[in-house]
């Protein structure tokens, strides 16, 4: 399980065999302790996997567990990781975040390519002003294009 604190913290625990508690380690966790690799990152959500984990913060994603079927978004050719590391996609800076969600082997992040504007000087909620453009699988900008299984 991992949670966001209402201060941004990152808290963690339950099974860890995977790294999926993004502690550092593969191991279990009886009781919430922080991820401090993430701390000041930001964050505002978490979600989880099977044996993943997802935290988001209003410019990027971070990710940690098994990546057997590529589901931390990372290009690390599989391999899993015990400690949070950035999903490439969401580091140009060029979306904003609004929602993650994981399925079993799948992770979902709903964004906008917006450029940050002064509050109340966009048209867009949060005063943005969005671009309208939305990256698609298969048009070379992911890394998650290619043939679907």
């Amino acid at each position: 399980s991992v949670m966001v604190t209402h201060s941004g913290a990152v808290l963690s625990w339950g099974a860890g065999f995977y790294g999926q508690t993004g502690l550092g380690a593969n191991v279990d966790v009886y009781a919430p302790q922080e991820v401090t690799a993430l701390r000041g990152c930001g964050a505002v959500k978490a979600a989880c996997g099977e044996t993943f984990s997802v935290v988001m913060t209003p410019r990027g994603c971070y990710s940690f567990g098994s990546n057997g079927s590529w589901q931390l978004g990372t290009w690390s050719g599989g391999a899993g990781t015990s400690s949070p590391v950035a999903v490439e996609f969401f580091l140009g800076g060029e979306h904003v975040l609004h929602d993650v969600a994981c399925g079993g082997e799948h992770c979902v992040v709903l964004a906008s390519a917006e450029t940050p504007a002064s509050p109340g000087s966009g048209s867009s909620p949060g005063g943005g002003a969005s671009s309208g453009s939305v990256a698609s699988p298969g048009d070379g900008a992911s890394p998650f294009s290619g043939s679907s299984q």
